[in-house]
């Protein structure tokens, strides 16, 4: 069963800059170097999102990653960095 959900783009970018909103409050994670690769668990946690929501942007493919296998995403930190300012 697949379920797509589309977003009006103004709803799409009001999410996107409450995002960057809350990176930008954020303090930046000691270990978290800009070249840093995050699983979907850390990746989640860095933007600030559910699980199912970062399912939701990778199935869209909005979001940059890289699909290692069949089940595994990985998710290159100054990629989502640049994703996010590029939603604002």
């Amino acid at each position: 069963m697949e379920i797509k959900l589309q977003l009006p783009d103004e709803f799409a970018g009001m999410i996107a800059k409450c995002l960057a909103d809350q990176l930008e409050q954020q303090t930046p994670h000691p270990q978290m170097e800009a070249d840093a690769w995050l699983n979907k668990g850390q990746t989640s946690e860095y933007l600030g999102v559910s699980r199912v929501f970062l399912d939701k942007l990778i199935k869209s493919q909005s979001l940059p990653c890289k699909r290692i296998g069949t089940r595994s995403y990985r998710f290159k930190k100054a990629d989502l960095d640049d994703w996010l300012r590029s939603q604002q």
